[in-house]
């Protein structure tokens, strides 16, 4: 997972004037984030099979301008990005960034850059969901589908040790209105972590 903030320029004025079209950061930054969107598009499109495919993109918060008859001198997009595993998220970010119709009125600043899970890269895919799942199997655990939120466990990764991310709920009720985690999987995972620690 990455994060990132770019802040778009533009030269200020009433809206009436023709220049507006080019001129307004506010277009400038839509214009970025309608290649940024496409690209993610295309790349979930052409995304190896399974949960985990393709550039998923975020655009958490747009904003800029004053009112609608003045030309926006400034606009920002702070962003995020999950890439498949097998794409760091700084070459992810590289790439969004590349895609700016004009490089001279935007600066990319990085944010959270989060290391993949599983660590390695590309060629440890396969050996490391092996040794996941033959963890969770002597852990007693259910296997899961590979999950696509960052959690600490790829530090652990990163460390060199096999990982696996077990927890309560479904992320599907995460982060929305009405979050919940039903009590009998907090039961049940609290039932299973005294096992795993004893």
């Amino acid at each position: 997972m990455g994060t990132a903030t770019a802040a778009f320029s533009g030269t200020g004025g009433h809206a009436s004037a023709a220049r507006a079209l080019r001129d307004s950061a506010v277009h400038e930054a839509v214009r970025w984030a309608s290649l940024a969107l496409a690209r993610a598009g295309e790349s979930e499109a052409a995304g190896s099979a399974g949960s985990l495919r393709g550039l998923r993109l975020n655009l958490g918060a747009v904003e800029g301008g004053l009112k609608a008859n003045m030309i926006a001198s400034a606009a920002t997009v702070r962003f995020g990005v999950r890439p498949p595993p097998e794409l760091p998220p700084a070459a992810a970010l590289a790439e969004l960034f590349a895609l700016a119709p004009d490089p001279e009125r935007v600066r990319f600043t990085p944010g959270f850059l989060a290391p993949p899970l599983p660590a390695g890269g590309p060629g440890r895919l396969a050996d490391a969901r092996a040794a996941a799942a033959a963890l969770a199997e002597r852990l007693g655990l259910p296997p899961g589908d590979p999950v696509d939120f960052w959690t600490e466990a790829a530090l652990f990764s990163a460390a060199g040790c096999d990982v696996l991310v077990y927890g309560p709920g479904s992320i599907d009720q995460a982060h929305t209105a009405g979050e919940y985690v039903p009590l009998a999987d907090l039961v049940e995972a609290a039932n299973r972590y005294r096992a795993i620690l004893s």
